[in-house]
């Protein structure tokens, strides 16, 4: 056998200096490299291809096919001709580009570029449809650093029934930095500008000359002219004629435990305590109301966030003054700071 191995003949056919010679693997790919083209350029075929490539977009749960399969190492047994097509081509560097393209729409990061298990993969997939889930932006952070916890991620979700899905182990797993704080390894790009943030906006109360009172509901915004977030518990709402809804606050300030011992906790795992402001250049002097607290601030309803907030317990005693939001401090700053260009917008087009 050997014999043969090193014989003239076997020697001539596979030397690299005949070009006549064709590797016949390379010479199908060739081959079906040219027939994809012309399939995608014929006004017969064109729609069939768009088709097929729509249909693998379903299957695949990707805005671009190409870029899912690149972060695979062999084709799948799950996959078709074209995809397998699109795999292969990623070894011999090439690139397939098309004069059209169908996108999802609301985020920046397909969740499909951070799954690819080649044994898991559509078993993650077929979970993720369940659940809507299609970007990786619908279960980080707004700041685009950290990963939500799978019970943040559940409040979210209308299909919200069953056990934590492996998907989501495996994103902790490969794109978490610090799995007790879920900080990412990467910080993505923010697609915080949209007008529809989703984010829960206190209930505008119907046009009349009356303001109505308010118990325990809170609301925090960005304010441009301190350049930070600001905190407050709703006394009142208006809606006045020919003016905006407002909402006016008891302002709230961080406060800091300094009983806490723990110097190595992170900004975003730091609990978001609040406490009343004695008084400082927010208040608004025109209020007409409860004079009790020192601290009035009124603000447009719709660019405020409302809170879940509980008043602050610790080693079982209640302290009456100070307050915990369930949602830390950084994570709220980036959920307001994008409503302030929405509220610029809305005045330069009024």
């Amino acid at each position: 056998m050997f014999a043969k191995i090193n014989s003239s003949p076997h020697s001539v056919v596979h030397n690299s200096i005949y070009p006549n010679i064709l590797n016949i693997w390379d010479s199908q790919l060739r081959s079906q490299a040219s027939l994809l083209n012309a399939q995608i350029n014929n006004p017969v075929t064109s729609k069939v291809i768009e088709f097929l490539f729509l249909t693998s977009q379903c299957k695949l749960w990707t805005n671009d096919i190409s870029e899912t399969t690149k972060y695979f190492h062999k084709p799948s047994k799950h996959f078709n001709r074209f995809e397998n097509l699109l795999c292969i081509f990623h070894f011999y560097n090439l690139s397939f580009y098309t004069n059209f393209k169908y996108n999802v729409t609301g985020g920046l990061h397909p969740i499909s570029y951070f799954i690819v298990d080649p044994k898991k993969y559509f078993g993650f997939v077929k979970s993720l449809k369940n659940k809507n889930i299609f970007f990786l932006d619908q279960i980080i952070s707004n700041d685009g650093a950290f990963l939500k916890t799978w019970k943040e991620i559940k409040k979210l979700l209308k299909n919200n029934r069953g056990r934590r899905p492996k998907w989501y182990d495996f994103l902790k797993d490969n794109i978490v930095l610090n799995p007790s704080t879920n900080r990412l390894q990467f910080t993505t790009q923010s697609d915080n500008m949209s007008p529809d943030l989703g984010f829960p906006r206190p209930k505008i109360i119907k046009c009349n000359n009356h303001s109505v009172p308010c118990k325990n509901q809170w609301a925090a915004f960005w304010s441009p002219r301190v350049s930070c977030i600001v905190y407050g518990k709703i006394l009142e709402k208006s809606h006045f004629p020919g003016d905006s809804p407002k909402v006016y606050l008891e302002h709230h300030i961080p406060f800091k435990d300094m009983s806490n011992p723990n110097h190595n906790i992170t900004p975003h795992s730091t609990p978001n305590l609040l406490t009343p402001c004695t008084g400082c250049d927010l208040h608004d002097s025109f209020y007409i109301g409860d004079v009790r607290p020192k601290c009035i601030i009124s603000y447009f309803s719709n660019f405020t966030i409302t809170l879940h907030v509980n008043i602050f317990k610790k080693d079982n005693n209640l302290f009456n003054n100070i307050f915990i939001v369930h949602k830390s401090d950084s994570e709220l700053r980036a959920d307001t700071f994008p409503l302030v260009y929405i509220s610029l917008l809305t005045l330069i087009i009024d």
